[in-house]
């Protein structure tokens, strides 16, 4: 065999290591990609039953909390600290998520 031949299988024996290598990594995402849909959909299953997504407004120093589904009125106060015992006391057992801007605008 001459040198020609031996660099030829060289190369092709790298190609093939750096497809084979593509090829795992592909897989191995697509792997974990279907893991996280299935923990993302029982995180999101487990928590939606126990939360109410709510939406907050301030009117002369008055927070009032509404449903962010339905905008129904949930309770109001004047401090973060009253709101959130309004809503632990009207709505025992559960956790309430606002969007973080809604939150910034309110200084919370």
């Amino acid at each position: 065999m001459e040198l020609y031949d031996y660099l030829l299988w060289v190369v092709i024996w790298f190609m093939g290591a750096v497809y084979g290598w593509y090829a795992r990594e592909r897989h191995s995402k697509r792997i974990v990609d279907k893991f996280m849909e299935q923990v993302d959909s029982a995180v999101t299953e487990k928590y939606s039953e126990n939360t109410i997504k709510i939406f907050i407004e301030q009117v002369k120093g008055v927070y009032y909390i509404y449903n962010k589904e339905n905008n129904d009125f949930m309770g109001q106060g004047s401090t973060r600290e009253e709101v959130e015992k309004v809503l632990a006391e009207r709505f025992p057992n559960k956790k309430f998520m606002a969007d973080t801007s809604n939150l910034k605008e309110m200084g919370f």
